[in-house]
């Protein structure tokens, strides 16, 4: 359900996000031209969003919005990664995307709950992770015992950060952690890099 704050934000972000043309770095540039700004109608866009009456019989949700279910499969495909962790598997439709974007990949899916910590033991490294649906209050928790785990190539996203304040809260905290070295929130989807060697900027751009 859409609230007030909700709607707000949306509008905020959509007088405020910027575009291409007032980029200046060349990585997240290139991210928007390659990936984020890639119209291509993949076949599996057609399959699995023609699919999810199947796939969903029972629900009254249609797990996240297209686009952002997408753009995650495109991101996947784009930095190609090895291990993946999804912590929070919704309605299962996100897996699904980035199931298709890499068959070969490790995907290990997760939810927030006591376990988490004991699966954060077993992983060497997490080169992509999507923490998908979960307690506004858990974030943080998920985003600290994922990041020693992350490298100077790894990518995180996370999405229904606008659905809560605390939630918004703790964005502003991820980005200002000091191995975080740029974000780009889309709204519907924020990424997180840790590259080295960059300056740290924090991007708000249209999607």
């Amino acid at each position: 359900m859409m609230t007030i704050s909700f709607v707000k934000d949306y509008v905020k972000h959509r007088l405020t996000a910027g575009n291409r043309r007032r980029l200046h770095s060349q990585f997240v540039y290139r991210l928007l031209d390659d990936v984020i700004y890639d119209d291509t109608q993949h076949p599996v866009y057609a399959e699995i969003e023609g699919n999810k009456r199947g796939i969903l019989p029972n629900s009254r949700r249609t797990g996240n919005r297209p686009k952002a279910d997408q753009l995650l499969y495109r991101l996947a495909r784009h930095f190609n990664p090895k291990q993946i962790v999804e912590i929070g598997t919704g309605m299962g439709i996100s897996k699904l995307y980035l199931t298709r974007a890499l068959p070969k990949a490790k995907l290990s899916s997760l939810e927030h709950d006591g376990s988490l910590k004991h699966w954060m033991g077993k992983l060497k490294n997490i080169d992509f992770a999507f923490i998908n649906y979960y307690d506004p209050a858990e974030l943080l928790t998920a985003f600290e015992l994922m990041l020693p785990k992350f490298g100077c190539d790894s990518v995180l996203v996370i999405c229904n950060v606008y659905d809560s304040p605390l939630a918004k809260q703790t964005f502003q905290v991820i980005k200002m952690h000091p191995k975080v070295t740029a974000t780009v929130d889309l709204f519907w989807l924020q990424l997180v890099f840790f590259k080295d060697g960059v300056e740290k900027e924090h991007f708000r751009l249209k999607f």
